[in-house]
This record gives structure tokens, C-alpha cells and sequence, in this order.
């Protein structure tokens, strides 16, 4: 096995930040050209899909697809196995520093198993790290302390009620239109308004918010298909027009949705 350098990996490093922190970068990989070595680094870490995908092995085989983080404890085994077209890595890898000083190992994963919000953070990350400018390492820095606050360990610590899981797997289910309060009330057993006032509390994100980020999430994973124009996603997606998802698509990554697609 291969024990990488700080800030070392497989791919082929085009960006990158360093602060006391943290260290940023976007490592891009191709078919033709990738390392199926088994590593392991020597920090913590977690690294995003930008664009393509991989079959990778830890102690199993799973596949990373766009959207998607993987964390890695520092000195954790890995490997990818296949690679069956371009990629894009986002990485974080995360000084001793900040696991003593801002959150600890097993917080950082919980947040990225759990929180919903991440795929849009990341974008954002990205975003900044491509501005060349004297202002993205303080913005970098912005995004990634907000992303991995001691305060989003209360909210992903608590205990989920079984009414708040009901409401999520309805809105996944009917993602692509509008959902009421009413239809809610009527799948919990719960008043509309104890609905509305309190799954905020669970989720940090009001209903309308929490449906929205989903449709948008469809909305990415259609771009990266590559199968449809951005009017067919905006509708599909059931935005009402491509105005109106342009906005919100930048509002949420910092993308036009034009860009995003040429990444």
C-alpha cells in the first residue's frame, strides 16, 4: 500500500488552497490515465463528485457517482477500481488543527452522511476556489467553517421524529410538484401548523426549502446526464420557467445552470 503525501492523491491536482486549516483542491481523472493503487492519507479527508464517477474499494467495493461525498478516516485504505469516464474531484483535507480546534472526526462524517444541504455547499466551494482573486482564500474559508460548525452537530444529533421521516419520504415522492400542508396533516396524523412550526427543527430547512433543494438536486443530476436541454430540466423539474430555475440554481450553487453544464 501506498502511504500518500498531505494534500497527495491519485488524481491529477489542478486547484488548490492552503490554509492553517484546511487544504482545498480539485484533482481531475481519466480512463486512460488513473491509479489503482491502494493508498491511504495521511489526514482526514472527503472528496465530491464534481463530474464523472468510479467504482472504489475500501473494505468494499461501492460506487461514487456525481453529487456524491465519500469521507475517509485519516489512514483509511482506498482504492479506485474503475473509472468509466472523465471526473471531478472537490477535496477537503483537514489539518489535525481543525479536528482539535473547530470539529472533531466523527462529527465531520456525520455531516456528510447526513446533511442534505452538502451537495450545494460543495458547489459553492468550487465556485469560490475558481476565483482568482485575493478574496477566495478568506471565502473558502467562510464556506468550509459554516459547512463543518459545531452547531450543525445539534441539529444532526437529535433524534428524528417518525413525523418528520414521513414528510421527508413525501416530498421525495412527489418531488416534482407542489406539496401541501394539508396532504401532510393528512400522512402524519399532525396539524398543519405543528407541521409548518417544527420540522424546521429536525432539518434546518423549512418545508418550501427542503422541496425546493430537492428539486433542485434532480435538477443537477439531469445536467450531468447530459441527455436533456436546460427548458426540459426546468420543467421537469417543476420550476415554472427557466427564469425562475436560473435563479434559484444560482442562488444555490453560485452557477448558472449554463456553466455548471460546460464544467
Amino acid at each position: 500500500m501506498i502511504a500518500l503525501e498531505k494534500g497527495q492523491y491519485s488524481g491529477n491536482k489542478i486547484l488548490e488552497i492552503i490554509d492553517d486549516l484546511f487544504m482545498t483542491s480539485v484533482t481531475s481523472y481519466s480512463p486512460t490515465d488513473f491509479n489503482t493503487k491502494r493508498h491511504s492519507h495521511p489526514n482526514t479527508h472527503l472528496s465530491f463528485v464534481l463530474k464523472g464517477g468510479c467504482e472504489e474499494q475500501k473494505k468494499d467495493k461501492y460506487d461514487r457517482k456525481p453529487l456524491s461525498t465519500t469521507f475517509y478516516n485519516s489512514f483509511e485504505p482506498h482504492q479506485i477500481n474503475a473509472l468509466p469516464c472523465n471526473a471531478l474531484h472537490l477535496n477537503i483535507d483537514f489539518n489535525p488543527l481543525f479536528l482539535k480546534e473547530i470539529n472533531q472526526e466523527s462529527n465531520l462524517e456525520l455531516i456528510v452522511r447526513k446533511d442534505s444541504s452538502l451537495p450545494f455547499e460543495m458547489i459553492k466551494l468550487y465556485k469560490e476556489l475558481s476565483h482568482n482573486d485575493d478574496l477566495n482564500v478568506r471565502g473558502i474559508e467562510e464556506i468550509v467553517l459554516a459547512m463543518f460548525s459545531q452547531e450543525k452537530n445539534i441539529l444532526l444529533y437529535s433524534k428524528t421524529p417518525l413525523w418528520v421521516e414521513q414528510v421527508k419520504d413525501y416530498i421525495q415522492e412527489y418531488w416534482n410538484r407542489s406539496v401541501t400542508l394539508d396532504e401532510l396533516s393528512i400522512v402524519t396524523g399532525l396539524h398543519k401548523i405543528s407541521i409548518s412550526k417544527h420540522f424546521s427543527r429536525y432539518t434546518g430547512d423549512t418545508i418550501t426549502i427542503y422541496q425546493r433543494k430537492l428539486r433542485l438536486y434532480k435538477a443537477l443530476e439531469l445536467i450531468n446526464s447530459k441527455q436533456y436541454n436546460l427548458t426540459e430540466i426546468a420543467l421537469s423539474c417543476g420550476f415554472s420557467d427557466q427564469s425562475h430555475f436560473i435563479r434559484l440554481f444560482k442562488e444555490y450553487t453560485g452557477f448558472l445552470p449554463k456553466k455548471f453544464q460546460k464544467l
